[in-house]
């Protein structure tokens, strides 16, 4: 009887798993997440894999990071960042090419949660986190040297694509090995980007 309880029990848990994906980010095992996988981009000699997921329940597909509409901004950024690397000659090489991406949708409370997210603060200069508000992030998941991750919050579609755009610099920082020829930083490059790609939005010339 008890092997066949286990069993059940065996059987009930792989349809839960089945249900909604594992989730990979240590800093997120309390929370559930459904997610879409198997998204790569081919631009050029660089090749990027990435997973979309998005926090149960109160956050959808249907809504404003839907896939239809985060994946073209991704693709879009990426190649826009190659651009900019290339017009201001920042000298990059594929030296990371196994850092794989994952972007999570998730509520606001989640990404405020301080006690969540202990090591983002010293990294942008950030003394006093509980005063501050965070928009979206990028983790680079020190513990893991084949995953990084993005999360994200909604605050409309101009600002979402900015602010996606901006961590997506952070991730082509570490892929590319930006570090070696930009001496500034993270923040100092994804800023600079953000700028260059809110000008490229408001030309409306890509």
């Amino acid at each position: 009887m008890r092997k066949l309880i286990n069993a059940i029990l065996f059987v009930l848990i792989l349809l839960v798993s089945a249900d909604t994906e594992a989730n990979p980010h240590r800093d997120l095992l309390d929370l559930s997440f459904s997610s879409v996988n198997d998204n790569a981009l081919q631009g050029g000699r660089y090749t990027l894999k990435y997973d979309i997921f998005y926090q149960i329940p109160n956050n959808s597909r249907a809504g404003p990071y839907n896939p239809e509409t985060l994946s073209p901004i991704v693709h879009r950024a990426s190649t826009e960042v190659i651009s900019f690397l290339n017009k201001t000659n920042i000298v990059h090489s594929d030296c990371h090419p196994e850092l794989e991406l994952n972007i999570y949708h998730v509520n606001s409370s989640v990404l405020n949660d301080h006690d969540r997210f202990r090591e983002w603060g010293p990294a942008n200069n950030i003394q006093d986190r509980a005063s501050f508000t965070l928009w979206a992030l990028y983790d680079p998941m020190k513990y893991s040297r084949t995953e990084s991750s993005i999360f994200l919050t909604d605050h409309g579609a101009w600002a979402n694509e900015i602010l996606l755009a901006h961590e997506m610099a952070h991730y082509w920082y570490d892929r590319l090995c930006i570090a070696l020829s930009f001496p500034y930083g993270t923040e100092a490059f994804a800023k600079r980007f953000e700028s260059h790609y809110e000008s490229k939005m408001n030309g409306g010339v890509w």
